[in-house]
Order: structure tokens, then sequence, then C-alpha cells
């Protein structure tokens, strides 16, 4: 009974976010090692090809939340999360470069205004 709570709460470590796919990685073998193989219930899984999406995502934790837990299926979970998590970041990243750069832009503008104004007297 143990092995399936630390299993469920390695899913759901995850999900959340707040595991890296190598410590998911660790985390299975020591499973293994301390359970053994039979601590990951069998799934025929075939994962998706990529891209991913946050829908895939989504289906994954249904599937996960159905049951399956096998070691491929969490470490393709953990997988997914993490490329997912990237391009968030970078989408991030590149948003707060256009707001700096917008905000940039309207400085210079305003700074031309004024000048323009003030010096045109």
């Amino acid at each position: 009974m143990k092995a399936l709570e630390e299993r469920k709460a390695l899913i759901k470590k995850v999900f959340e976010g707040s595991i890296s796919l190598e410590e998911v990685k660790n985390e299975v073998k020591r499973l293994e090692r301390q359970y053994g193989e039979d601590v990951f219930s069998p799934l025929s899984f075939i994962p998706q090809e990529r891209p991913w999406t946050v829908e895939y995502l989504n289906q994954l934790e249904n599937l996960s939340l159905a049951g399956a837990g096998s070691k491929e299926f969490i470490l393709h979970i953990a997988e997914v999360k993490q490329e997912l998590s990237k391009g968030r970041n970078k989408k991030s990243r590149n948003k707060n470069i256009l707001m700096v750069a917008t905000v940039l832009i309207f400085l210079i503008v305003a700074c031309f205004l004024i000048t323009t104004f003030l010096f045109k007297k």
C-alpha cells in the first residue's frame, strides 16, 4: 500500500511541476529498488508525437486519475511537463522583452516631443 501512495505522490509532484525530469528518473529508480519493479502498474501506452500541448497534458492527467501509473507513463508525463514549461518560460521571456521595448520606444518618443516643445519657444 505504501508503494502505491508513493507512486501517486510522485505523479502529483510531476503535474504540480515541483520535480524535474532528472528527479523523476531518480525517484523511479528508488521506488524500483525499494519495492521492486511491480511498484509500477503495467500499461500499454503509446505516447503522442511532438509537438505536445496543454490539452495533451490534460489527457495524461486524466489517464493518471484513472489509474495509469507505469514507469514509462510517469517518465513521459515528466518529459511533457518539462517541455511545456520551457515553452511557457520562453514565451514569457519574449513577452517581457516586447514590453520593455515598447516602454523604451514610448519614453524616447515622449522625450523627443518634450524636447521639441521646449526648444520651439
